[in-house]
C-alpha cells in the first residue's frame, strides 16, 4: 500500500493528504490493490479488507466527510525525541500528566498507532485542529479532543509515544465564569474516564501484561514513580520519594 502511494506524484492530492494527515480515500485502496491476488471474487473483498484494518487497529473511518476516508497514523511523519521534550514543556493542565506501562516491557512497534486509530474509531474523540490545522499529528505525537457531557468545553488530550511509555496530558479549556472549585471538579470528573478508555485501547496485548498508570518523578534523571512499603519512589533511587499533589489527586485511583 504504501509503496504504491510513494509511486504517485507529489503533486497528487491524494498524495498531499496520505503523507501530510494520514487520510486516504477508497480510490487510493483501489489503486494500490490494483493487479492484485490480495482479492478473491466471492471471498476476501475491498469491504473485507477495510474490515480487517479496522478490526486490528490499523485504521479508523474519517467521519463527516461526503466521501468515505481512512486515517492510518503509522502512515504519519516521526517527530524526534527532543521535539517530543518540546510538546511536554509546552502542555499546559491542572492535571499531573500520567504514564502508562505495560508490566512486563514496552512492545516492539504499534501500540501507540493503533490505539490512537481505536480512540478516533469512537464518535466522542477528533484530532484537534487550530484554524483547520491539527495542532500535532505525528505517528508518535497526537493532540485528541475529547467531547463530554461532564466538561463544559471542550477537553485536549495530548498523548506522546516515549518509547518505553505513553504520556497523557490533559486540558479542559475552561469557560468564562466557571469557578475554580467547578473547574477542578471537570478534571476529576475526565481524567479518571480518558484514563479507563486509554487503558481499555491498550489491553489486547495480553503477552505484555497488564497496562500500569503512574506519574514521573521530578527527580535529576527522571524515573517513573513506583509504589513501594506504602510510600510512591522513584523506580531509580529508593530515597526520592514523591507526595501526590491535588493535580495528580484528579485522576483519583493512582
Amino acid at each position: 500500500f504504501v509503496k504504491k502511494v510513494h509511486e504517485l506524484h507529489h503533486h497528487d492530492p491524494e498524495w498531499t493528504a496520505l503523507s501530510t494527515y494520514g487520510q486516504f480515500s477508497e480510490d487510493m485502496i483501489d489503486y494500490s490493490q490494483a493487479n492484485s491476488i490480495l482479492f478473491v471474487d466471492g471471498l476476501f473483498d475491498k469491504n473485507r479488507y477495510v474490515e480487517l484494518l479496522e478490526n486490528l487497529g490499523v485504521i479508523s473511518v474519517i467521519k463527516a466527510t461526503p466521501h468515505k476516508k481512512y486515517f492510518m497514523p503509522s502512515l504519519l511523519k516521526e517527530v524526534s525525541l527532543s521535539q517530543l521534550e518540546d510538546v511536554k514543556r509546552n502542555c499546559i493542565g491542572y492535571a499531573q500528566p500520567i504514564v502508562l506501562f505495560y508490566e512486563k516491557g514496552w512492545p516492539t512497534s504499534g501500540t501507540f498507532c493503533t490505539l490512537v486509530a481505536r480512540l478516533l474509531s469512537r464518535d466522542d474523540w477528533k484530532v484537534t485542529e487550530k484554524d483547520s490545522t491539527p495542532v500535532h499529528l505525528f505517528s508518535n505525537c497526537i493532540q485528541l479532543t475529547l467531547q463530554d457531557h461532564d466538561i463544559t468545553g471542550s477537553c485536549q488530550v495530548t498523548i506522546l509515544d516515549c518509547v518505553q511509555y505513553i504520556e497523557l496530558h490533559v486540558y479542559i479549556n475552561r469557560i468564562m465564569g466557571v469557578s475554580d472549585e467547578d473547574y477542578h471538579k471537570m478534571y476529576r470528573n475526565i481524567c479518571p474516564k480518558v484514563l479507563s478508555m486509554i487503558q481499555r485501547n491498550m489491553t489486547n496485548d495480553t503477552a505484555n501484561g497488564e497496562v500500569h498508570a503512574t506519574f514521573m518523578c521530578p527527580c535529576s534523571k527522571p524515573g517513573i514513580v513506583v509504589m513501594r512499603n506504602g510510600t510512591f519512589k522513584c523506580s531509580r533511587d529508593d530515597t526520592i520519594t514523591f507526595s501526590l499533589s491535588d493535580r495528580c489527586k484528579v485522576w483519583q485511583d493512582i
